[in-house]
């Protein structure tokens, strides 16, 4: 055997493994990790402190005949009237939720409860703007404390649950649904809604609503005209 085969089968040995080397390790590098699952990631909690537990149960207890809803977000219940307008506070909005959702048994929101637990300035900004959008959606926003909960009397009172105000309610009439022309959205005119927004003080008698320009004519609307009119005038009537 001359003496430098056996230098050339180690060399080729050597080169072999390290090409297996080479390769087992990129096939590691590029191999897809598993994708992460929620399992074993979160765990269940109660919905309830103490102290919210015992609220809702006194509320449950003032309100028997209406429904009492915990931890509602507001876009469950708040919707925007322009979604360009809206869109800089929808992921603000989407965070929010109010403590408790009082609801007659047809599912009309009466009000919202938050309990007034904190002074952290986040907190009261978070407060003020709920203020603003429930006051907006016509929404009564009652902020009160754990150990100075109203009675059942004046909670039916601040959130016009008493049973003339469910007859006022049942006597309004439906609204009209929506209807569409060509592509063109056409809102009706809605139902009379009640004024019921209530921020920290009692809310005052409303004042009785004026009467509403009537709005201007779109550019793309023809007016109609009468069939005589255009005869006074000459014209033959255009049939539509």
């Amino acid at each position: 055997m001359p003496p430098a085969l056996p230098w050339i089968l180690s060399s080729i040995a050597f080169a072999l493994l390290g090409g297996a080397a080479a390769l087992w390790f990129v096939h590691r590098r590029t191999r897809p990790e598993p994708a992460p699952t929620p399992e074993g990631v979160f765990a269940a909690r109660p919905v309830f402190d103490a102290v919210e537990r015992r609220v809702h149960r006194e509320l449950r207890a003032a309100l028997p005949e209406l429904l009492v809803l915990a931890r509602v977000p507001l876009r469950r219940f708040c919707r925007a009237l322009d979604n360009e307008r809206a869109r800089p506070f929808l992921s603000r909005l989407a965070t929010l939720d109010v403590a408790f959702l009082v609801c007659s048994p047809s599912g009309r929101v009466l009000g919202a409860i938050d309990l007034e637990r904190s002074e952290d300035p986040a907190v009261a900004e978070q407060r003020r703007f709920k203020a603003e959008v429930l006051a907006g959606c016509r929404v009564r926003y009652l902020r009160c404390s754990p150990d100075a909960m109203p009675d059942a009397e004046e909670l039916m009172r601040l959130l016009d649950a008493t049973p003339a105000a469910r007859e006022r309610a049942a006597e309004l009439p439906p609204p009209p649904s929506r209807r569409r022309e060509r592509h063109v959205w056409v809102e009706t005119a809605p139902a009379p809604l009640v004024e019921n927004s209530w921020v920290g003080e009692l809310p005052t008698e409303p004042e009785p609503a004026a009467v509403a320009p009537s709005p201007p004519v779109p550019p793309w609307v023809t007016p109609t005209r009468r069939a005589s009119d255009l005869r006074g005038r000459g014209t033959p009537p255009r049939r539509h």
